[in-house]
C-alpha cells in the first residue's frame, strides 16, 4: 500500500470497495514495469503541461501589468475608495460614540 494505507481507506477515498481496490493493486503488483513506465510518462507530460501554462501565464501577466487602467476602471476605483473611508469614518464615529456612553455610565 502506498504510505501505509489500506485498500479499505483508497476505497473510501476514491469511493471504490475494498475489492476493487484489492484488483487494481494486484494488477499494478503484476505489471509494476509497465505501470512505472506509464506513471513517468505521465509525469512527464503534466510538467510539460504545466510549464506551457506556466509561460503562458508570465506573458499574459506582464502584458496586463503594462496595460494602464482604463478610465472607467480608475473612476470605479476612486469611488471604491471613498465609499470605503466614508465607511470608516462611520465606524470611528460609532466607536467614539459607544467608548463615550460607556466612560458616562
Amino acid at each position: 500500500m502506498h504510505d501505509g494505507w489500506t485498500a479499505t481507506a483508497i476505497g473510501e477515498w476514491l469511493g471504490l470497495r475494498t475489492e476493487q481496490v484489492t484488483v487494481a493493486l494486484d494488477y499494478i503488483a503484476a505489471h509494476r514495469v509497465e505501470v512505472e513506465v506509464e506513471h513517468q510518462r505521465m509525469l512527464a507530460a503534466t510538467a510539460a503541461n504545466r510549464e506551457y501554462w506556466e509561460a503562458r501565464n508570465r506573458e499574459r501577466l506582464a502584458m496586463i501589468a503594462a496595460t494602464p487602467p482604463s478610465p472607467a476602471r480608475t473612476a470605479l476605483y476612486a469611488k471604491l475608495a471613498e465609499q470605503r473611508a466614508r465607511r470608516l469614518r462611520e465606524e470611528a464615529g460609532t466607536c467614539r460614540e459607544a467608548q463615550t456612553r460607556l466612560t458616562d455610565s
